[in-house]
């Protein structure tokens, strides 16, 4: 609970569950943000969205969370977007754009995430591994 890095058994179910075909994998439980990894255009793994339905946490971080828009073709994903937000007294408040809050949602969503990019918008874009 609330660490921000998926630990070792996080890790292993994602391998297994990629093996028997997983191509969406959104994971649950720390209470707070954690990587979103872009593998490659056909598999994506979210393995902490933070809180939902939640009373207001002591623990800062716990307070923000992102909701996934996800559009699906036979072919596979073809979009993606958070919306982040916020919990205020159990209660769950859209940062809209502009808000100086969902700006540092987005930025340490893309800290914990190396292979995505977060436009301003919240579409979630691949990013080059260099």
């Amino acid at each position: 609970e609330y660490t921000d890095t998926p630990d070792d058994v996080q890790l292993e179910l994602e391998k297994k569950l990629i093996s028997a075909g997983a191509r969406l994998i959104i994971g649950s439980h720390p209470h707070v943000l954690q990587e979103i990894k872009w593998n490659d255009d056909k598999q994506l793994t979210a393995f902490s969205l933070g809180n939902f339905v939640f009373t207001t946490s002591t623990k800062e971080l716990a307070n923000y969370t992102v909701a996934l828009d996800i559009q699906l073709t036979p072919e596979g994903i073809a979009n993606v977007k958070v919306w982040p937000a916020k919990i205020d007294f159990g209660l769950i408040r859209y940062l809209d754009e502009g808000n100086h809050e969902r700006q540092q949602v987005i930025e340490r969503l893309e800290q914990l995430s190396p292979t995505i990019r977060i436009r301003e918008d919240g579409e979630v874009m691949m990013s080059s591994l260099e």
